[in-house]
């Protein structure tokens, strides 16, 4: 019994020494270069949160708090720090995978320990195990994801043993984002699958060192372009969005130049420039933001006139250096050449601020794209052709940009109709509304559309209500600089809108009063009320040889010519001539018939006239709206020598066959050519 008593004594010492060796060796000096001193005691994470680069003027993609960390891995280093003997190099830590979890070493026989004497640390997510001692990981621009998303400690931390650590990451990449947005007219699916960044600065792949936060240089095949295939983009669904991230490798130097994006939408390439690309800096830990809309590619003009239809939110591009519809026959006499060459261009009016905008011209291209930048606004512009740069010198000509979604020349009349109507001679297919109007509406200001002088091109705005104020007079429709201001409407010379004053005078060059109102597109001119001309704002002058008796192709009232270049419609349409008879021989008071609720007439229950009044041929302000209706034809009486036909209806008379002076401003009803 002794013996085994002494036997088991031994037993329980050898134990005790064993425990005794396992714990000496948490004291003894390593040999991984964690430290001299004893009494090391294992790295403690406190936490890890993400946080935006301060005194960066940009939007951050990711902050703390909105990152779940569960389950995610980053990587650690000691650096050489003053008691320390070495370093500790890219150690993994790893949260549990529940939210709140602590940070452990993936292996527990490499982690960091610590001293009383602070160390210095750095920490990065994602953790990579091919990551070296020297801190150094490759960057790549493409898509964004999440593990991708390279973060770090963008300067070193003290901490001693014993004290937990938090550790603060940063992003090392720039972020794009573009937000896609399908256009309400585009008819594709809308599926992206390419996007491609071109500049000189874009970098494709490049170094960066965790531990000094330096790019290193990239090499010359790594610059200029970014492609990234397979954005995963199946579709988009009408006025739907999609946004798509881009990781970019960062720059510390700020691109110069354009920057340009090729987007392949639906099999084929479409392209936008960021003209100032000063404004990517490509810094670390900045996002840049790019709105796209993608929309019916625009389309290049080859009929041309003096009015074009653009839909809401889509574009058209058109030449400005071509006179109307280009025709030198509708010339002669005039002293006019169809073709000039434009130094700029610009807007002049338009009724919503922000309604258009001009983009893409140049000196040698001649062309603008002009793009209706709302989807769901409608509305009127003039945008005008100048002989000096940046707006100025004298207006070469302007054009009328009717922003609308009725289509009459598509196969099935989008958002309105068309009307064909037999006259005594033959017939006519007329437009359902107005000139300029956006709405069929009756009893609405937007049925009215605009006013025009017999033989010009340029519309002048209607009135902005049916009644008459205060001081009897009515209000006109507002009209806004291109910048957005109001334009006021004054008499004389000096107003900022429509300008009103007294019929040209001319020296010795009577061709001049032409090219006046050429240059002057807003300026609407009355004759000397009463006098000899009858009110002509052509000229001044009682001379009758300085009238121009077929500026809208008109002037033989039995076979009118072909459409002028002084025709107010839009491709395709004209102004109504008469051919031996009035456009509007159909329409007598039994089937034009009166609404006093509508302010206006309805042709066979189906096309309808409004009372839109008119601007006075002696003053220019606005008359009889809601009580009178009055349509320029192109022609002119055979007994007359100063009028020019028109429709004319009130409540209770509809005259046909009628003739007004040609300073008044009318309504125009397009038909086709």
């Amino acid at each position: 019994m002794r013996r085994k008593r002494k036997d088991f004594k031994r037993i329980f010492m050898a134990l005790t020494f064993i425990v005794g060796i396992i714990h000496f060796s948490g004291c003894k000096k390593e040999d991984n270069g964690n430290g001299t001193e004893k009494n090391l005691v294992p790295l403690q994470i406190g936490g890890v949160s993400l946080n935006i680069d301060e005194g960066k003027m940009v939007s951050s993609w990711t902050k703390s708090g909105d990152w779940d960390w569960s389950g995610k891995s980053i990587g650690v280093f000691r650096r050489s720090s003053s008691g320390y003997s070495g370093t500790a190099d890219n150690i993994k830590y790893s949260a549990g995978n529940s939210a709140g979890s602590s940070w452990n070493p993936a292996d527990s026989r490499k982690q960091i320990y610590l001293m009383k004497s602070p160390a210095k640390l750095r920490a990065y997510y994602p953790y990579d195990n091919s990551v070296g001692s020297d801190g150094i990981v490759t960057l790549t621009s493409q898509l964004y994801s999440e593990d991708k998303d390279m973060c770090c400690q963008k300067s070193d931390i003290s901490s001693a043993g014993g004290l937990p650590v938090s550790f603060t990451l940063g992003h090392v990449y720039s972020r794009f984002v573009f937000n896609f947005t399908r256009g309400t007219f585009y008819d594709g699916i809308c599926a992206i699958s390419r996007i491609k960044i071109e500049n000189p600065g874009i970098i494709s792949s490049d170094t960066y060192n965790l531990l000094t936060d330096k790019s290193g240089t990239p090499s010359a095949g790594n610059k200029g372009e970014v492609t990234i295939n397979d954005v995963g983009i199946t579709g988009i669904s009408a006025g739907n969005s999609s946004i798509v991230y881009v990781l970019m490798v960062p720059s510390e130097t700020a691109l110069s130049g354009s920057l340009k994006f090729t987007f392949t939408v639906d099999g084929e390439d479409i392209t936008g420039t960021v003209e100032d690309a000063s404004t990517v800096g490509l810094l670390t830990g900045t996002q840049y933001t790019f709105d796209i809309t993608i929309k019916i590619s625009a389309v290049e003009v080859t009929n041309t006139a003096n009015c074009y239809m653009i839909a809401p939110g889509n574009s058209l591009i058109l030449p400005v250096n071509v006179k109307g519809n280009g025709d030198a026959n509708a010339v002669a006499g005039t002293g006019l050449d169809v073709h000039h060459t434009a130094a700029s261009v610009g807007i002049l009016w338009e009724t919503s601020p922000d309604l258009i905008s001009l983009n893409g011209f140049t000196t040698a291209n001649q062309k603008t794209e002009i793009t209706a930048n709302d989807a769901t606004q409608t509305g009127n512009a003039v945008i005008a052709a100048y002989s000096g740069a940046n707006q100025t010198g004298d207006i070469l000509w302007s054009w009328h940009i009717w922003v609308t979604d009725y289509d009459p020349d598509s196969a099935n009349v989008s958002n309105g109709n068309i009307y064909t109507i037999a006259n005594t001679n033959g017939y006519y297919t007329w437009m359902d509304r107005n000139l300029g109007a956006t709405t069929v509406t009756p009893a609405t200001t937007t049925t009215m559309g605009l006013l025009y002088q017999w033989g010009r091109k340029d519309p002048f705005p209607g009135a902005n209500n049916y009644y008459i104020s205060e001081n009897n007079v009515y209000t006109s429709l507002p009209i806004y600089s291109e910048n957005g201001t109001v334009l006021t409407e004054e008499s004389g010379t000096s107003g900022t809108g429509i300008k009103q004053g007294q019929a040209l005078e001319t020296t010795s060059d009577k061709t001049l009063n032409l090219k006046n109102s050429i240059k002057n597109p807003m300026m609407f001119y009355f004759g000397v009320n009463g006098s000899e001309i009858g009110d002509d704002w052509y000229t001044a002058t009682n001379d009758r040889q300085y009238q121009n008796d077929a500026l809208w192709g008109g002037a033989d009232n039995t076979n009118p010519t072909d459409k002028t270049i002084f025709d107010p419609c839009p491709p395709g349409w004209r102004v109504p001539a008469w051919n031996g008879t009035t456009p509007w021989s159909a329409f007598t008071t039994s089937i034009f018939i009166w609404t006093a609720s509508n302010y206006g007439r309805t042709y066979n229950n189906e096309i309808f006239y409004p009372a839109a009044g008119c601007r006075h041929c002696g003053s220019g302000a606005l008359y009889f709206i809601g009580s009178c209706g009055y349509y320029w034809s192109a022609s002119i009486p055979s007994t007359s020598q100063y009028y020019s036909y028109r429709l004319y209806f009130t409540s209770g008379i509809v005259h046909l066959p009628f003739s007004s002076h040609r300073a008044y401003g009318f309504s125009v009803r397009c038909v086709q050519e």
